[in-house]
């Protein structure tokens, strides 16, 4: 883990018009913006997020990923881990760096 610089240049792409990418109840959109802003929403369906719809901005021209994005926790379900890892994904994730859910 931890910071490591890159070989390549950067690359960068301009939306100049709406994008929008779906696949069953996922949804992404991309829009023209000055600069680079990501919202995003989650609602699961599970008992802790039952009508707890969330949504956050983040604008990386005032937000600093490594002070502010690149610690957050990520969280996953316990039904899930096993065919996770069965794909070879997930394998660093542990009770001490994610919270895990229960379906209970």
């Amino acid at each position: 883990a931890g910071i490591a610089e890159q070989d390549a240049a950067k690359r960068f792409i301009r939306i100049k018009r709406e994008v929008t990418v779906e696949e069953g109840d996922k949804k992404a959109t991309l829009l023209p913006f000055e600069g680079f802003k990501v919202s995003f929403g989650i609602d699961f369906d599970h008992p802790v997020f039952k009508g707890r719809a969330q949504t956050a901005t983040v604008d990386f021209s005032s937000t600093s990923f490594v002070k502010e994005v690149s610690r957050a926790r990520t969280f996953g379900f316990m039904r899930d881990i096993e065919k996770l890892r069965a794909m070879n994904l997930a394998l660093g994730g542990s009770v001490d760096n994610a919270i895990v859910v229960d379906d209970y």
